[in-house]
């Protein structure tokens, strides 16, 4: 049998034969197909070829030919290769033109080369690319090679009723009528050389937002944003506000140097006055309203590398000792303080750090209470902790450093959650409770941090508990319970305290960023509530659920609400349901809150939504949302016997329709061996029984990631073999 895991290794790629110089493609677009013609000059390098390989999957080849000789081909569907064979032998550094006729043949389920996306009602079908990693040869026959670098002159034709018809580069030829329904647009991308999976097309209907985006030396680009037509203005011009900033911020304060302090000021005075220039652009010049032009001009399409690339982060593991040693992969630099007992920084240093150990000195000094270690999350990596309790809750309270004060928080939480499931009758300790509690109460702490500061996560660090995933959810739920029994009508008045700085004063990005804190940490409070699931608690969830304004409030208590015993709580779900059916993004929302419940009958309501009108296989939107969020619900998709049925019908139905998303969903299966002994078999037998029944020609990712899986757990693997037989896939 073939023992090869994965379809491509390094040893796979070698050096290509031919310079990949330009293509020149033309797109002619229908509802069912798109015929592509394409001229591809490449250049060979010092030795002479009698045939070229193009990879080229599930396409129709109508012609093949080259300008510089005559041609034959063979078209190696299993391979994916198109197989060009030369009449004459092409000399060493020659230029050569291929020419192809092809047909490509969009889907709804395959997100590779060109698919289907979501239509407007009464549009032609909306179709746009995905080429990461190998989908431009589902394309147009070509060298799909990350290294084959080349420019590119692009030409679509499509029907007359898109607003949109883009690809990658500034437009050479405007939009115009070839015949009647047809249009026709150029594109030139021959400014930077560009690899294949970074090509982008789309033909769709759509309305379009646009702002002029501004380098700091001047220089300017068109940003486009493209969404679903009657989309809220308001929103949608919030979200190109949000990504001006962002690609901006990137360009001022990423890149290299960007450790040098000598320059933060500099930087920082170059975002401020970025600001305050796009404030007087806006306050002179209204902002314009929506329109229907193509992108294009100054600014290229889709795809494509940006200014400003980070450099010199590393990413590891550290270690904080009181000697203040580390450890980790890499290189980084990484900023820590000795601080004493009221919160006082003694001394604060910043080294660079490389290689697996590094020790950090610091002489002179006196005993400190507590240390802070990677302060501002200098160092882009995990940090072991290994303080004792009294050191962590000291600095929790009084470190000033908030990336210091959560990792105080988060290992403190860890050894506490470790200490419930060694014993599992003992009670969440008073520690814990207090300093909860007083987290919640401290007002400055949330505004700055917002409510994640506070959440607690169904894992730990020892690997002995980590993969328990039913015990780690009772732990939360009897941490959080704690708190809540003890402070019940003080969580409350914070509940209500956060639900009125959740009102945005104004409407700009600053408010919005402190009502998204407010918010966050008055789910915190009702999240916590949650876990009395009593009648007045149910009411405050309702109340919240029917009144809220903004989606994360409604999801959040509509989560609590299905994980809770209300009576009424299966009417919600029904309302809600077929509310959520009439919005795409709404309905996502809502299958992945089903998917990820906690309450008995979590599994029922997964195969009650798929059996919904509205669930479409087809649509990876909902295939990730209510399979994904069940397949990482792992206390239902693995722990329990009708979790297990579940997951393997799933399974089967969906590897035909989307090996990704599948895929994806066996990922859950990454850790069997370090599970409980109870599960080793029945897991291991859903995936042996999935490997007897795939191709593992049809579905080699699936079939392959399987065969990982199971080698990657031999003691379940092994268990499973005595009572059922050894797994012939798995066999030399």
């Amino acid at each position: 049998m073939n023992n090869r895991l994965y379809k491509y290794y390094p040893e796979d790629f070698g050096e290509l034969k031919v310079d990949v110089l330009h293509m020149d493609l033309t797109f002619d677009i229908y509802d069912d197909r798109t015929n592509v013609k394409s001229i591809l000059r490449v250049r060979t390098k010092d030795e002479p070829i009698e045939k070229l390989e193009l990879n080229c999957k599930d396409l129709e080849i109508r012609a093949v030919s080259c300008f510089q000789s005559e041609v034959s081909y063979r078209y190696r569907k299993d391979d994916a290769i198109l197989e060009i064979s030369f009449r004459d032998l092409i000399p060493p550094n020659t230029e050569i033109a291929v020419i192809t006729d092809t047909v490509c043949r969009p889907t709804k389920n395959i997100l590779e080369g060109l698919y289907y996306d979501e239509t407007p009602a009464g549009a032609p079908p909306q179709q746009i690319t995905q080429c990461q990693q190998w989908g431009f040869q589902r394309i147009v026959p070509c060298i799909d090679d990350m290294t084959a670098k080349c420019t590119y002159r692009t030409t679509i034709i499509a029907d007359s009723r898109y607003t949109n018809l883009i690809t990658n580069g500034d437009v050479a030829v405007e939009r115009h009528t070839v015949k009647p329904g047809r249009d026709k647009i150029v594109y030139d991308n021959s400014v930077t050389p560009m690899a294949t999976y970074l090509f982008f097309l789309g033909v769709g209907t759509y309305a379009a937002f646009k702002r002029e985006f501004e380098y700091p030396d001047g220089s300017t680009f068109m940003l486009e944003l493209l969404v679903p037509p009657d989309s809220d203005a308001r929103a949608a011009e919030k979200a190109l506000d949000i990504l001006h900033d962002c690609v901006m911020w990137v360009y001022v304060f990423t890149g290299p140097e960007h450790y040098d302090e000598d320059r933060l000021a500099i930087r920082q005075l170059m975002w401020d006055l970025v600001r305050r220039r796009e404030k007087l652009k806006i306050e002179a010049k209204p902002r314009p309203g929506q329109g229907e032009d193509n992108l294009g001009g100054d600014g290229q399409v889709g795809k494509g590398e940006g200014k400003g690339e980070r450099a010199g982060e590393g990413q590891g593991q550290g270690q904080g000792k009181r000697a203040g040693e580390g450890e980790g992969e890499g290189e980084g630099q990484v900023r820590a303080a000795l601080v004493d007992e009221s919160g006082k920084d003694i001394v604060e240093v910043l080294e660079r750090v490389s290689g697996e150990t590094a020790e950090i000195v610091i002489e002179n000094v006196g005993m400190p209470s507590f240390l802070s270690l990677n302060r501002g999350y200098s160092f882009y990596g995990k940090l072991v902790y290994r303080a004792s309790q009294e050191e962590l809750l000291m600095q929790v309270r009084k470190d000033s450093d908030i990336v210091g004060r959560f990792t105080a928080f988060y290992t403190f939480v860890d050894r506490e959650k470790l200490r419930l499931l060694r014993v599992p009758g003992s009670a969440p300790s008073e520690d814990f409770i207090e300093l909860y509690y007083r987290l919640l109460n401290d007002r400055q702490l949330l505004e700055r941090a917002g409510g994640q500061f506070l959440t607690i996560f169904e894992s730990v660090e020892d690997e002995e508990f980590a993969h328990h995933y039913q015990a780690l959810y009772d732990v939360k739920q009897k941490l959080l319970k704690a708190v809540a029994g003890k402070y019940r009508s003080s969580l409350i008045s914070a509940y209500n305290f956060f639900e009125n700085a959740s009102v945005p004063r104004d409407g700009s990005l600053e408010e919005t960023a402190r009502v998204i804190k407010s918010r966050q940490a008055k789910n915190i409070c009702l999240g916590v509530l949650a876990t009395l699931d009593a009648p007045d608690i149910h009411a405050l969830i309702k109340q919240q659920f029917e009144t809220a304004t903004c989606t994360t409030d409604r999801l959040s208590a509509f989560a609590a609400y299905l994980n809770s015993s209300a009576p009424d709580k299966i009417e919600v779900l029904r309302a809600f349901e077929a509310e959520s059916k009439k919005n795409l993004i709404a309905w996502e929302a809502f299958l992945s809150v089903i998917g990820s419940n906690s309450s008995v009958d979590a599994v029922e309501l997964v195969r009650e939504m798929e059996r919904s009108d509205a669930f479409r296989i087809e649509q990876t939107n909902d295939q990730r949302a209510l399979y994904g969020s069940f397949a990482r619900n792992r206390k239902k998709s693995l722990e329990t016997e009708e979790g297990r049925v579940l997951f393997a019908e799933v399974l089967r139905k969906l590897a035909p329709v989307n090996e990704y998303t599948t895929v994806n969903l066996l990922n859950a299966f990454a850790n069997i061996d370090q599970m409980e002994i109870k599960y080793h078999i029945p897991l291991v037998k859903i995936l042996a029984d999935l490997l007897a029944e795939l191709d593992p020609q049809k579905y080699p990712s699936v079939y392959n990631r399987i065969r990982k899986l199971l080698l990657g757990a031999p003691a379940a693997v092994e268990a499973y073999g005595i009572v059922q037989g050894k797994i012939p896939a798995l066999q030399t």
